[in-house]
């Protein structure tokens, strides 16, 4: 069951049954499941590997240039940390959920994950889904890169509740909070992942 890849381990964590026969979903969900949980974590090194590999492949980012999923300290790092310690401690049924957001609460109250990395986890979590609908809802499809050149990020600033003010404008503000976030995530990542 252990010798799956880890991204192939780690999309098998997110399994759930949709539609179709009730016991086959259950018994097809238990073989899943115990392939994804049952081995431990791979090692730390290998998920950082895969990480970083998205990271530079689709992040693409440069300066001035983010993405809010795939880049530095993006939602996947939150996204595979989770899935690390859901591995690590998957015995526990507790930290068995297919939902990012569950399975963060759990493991936080299970003691898998200190109140200090699941803040910044959770954290990071609200700020960047609310700046990704927010793009969406403002360019009209589906989007998770913030440009700082962009004309309409003053607009998207203020969407996000930034204001003009203390000598800086909106999008100054906006830009200095994604950078505080992501850089807390990504030291929270590794900090988990015990690569730092």
């Amino acid at each position: 069951m252990s010798s799956g890849a880890p991204w192939e381990r780690q999309t098998l964590l997110r399994a759930r049954g949709v539609v179709g026969d009730p016991e086959l979903l259950r018994r097809a969900l238990t073989v899943a499941w115990r392939a994804a949980y049952e081995g431990g974590a791979p090692p730390a090194s290998e998920m950082h590997h895969l990480r970083t590999r998205l990271e530079k492949e689709q992040g693409r980012e440069r300066e001035g240039r983010y993405n809010l999923k795939n880049g530095h300290g993006g939602l996947l790092d939150i996204e595979f940390a989770v899935q690390w310690l859901q591995m690590k401690n998957g015995s526990d049924p507790r930290v068995r959920s297919a939902d990012l957001g569950v399975a963060l609460a759990a493991l936080h109250s299970a003691g898998y994950l200190s109140t200090t990395h699941f803040e910044v986890f959770n954290d990071g979590y609200r700020f960047l889904r609310q700046l990704e609908q927010r793009i969406v809802v403002q360019s009209g499809h589906s989007g998770a890169v913030v440009d700082a050149r962009s004309q309409s990020l003053p607009q998207l600033a203020r969407r996000m509740g930034f204001q003009d003010g203390q000598g800086q404008r909106a999008s100054e503000h906006l830009l200095a909070r994604y950078k505080d976030v992501t850089d807390s995530v990504r030291a929270s990542y590794e900090k988990v992942l015990e690569l730092s």
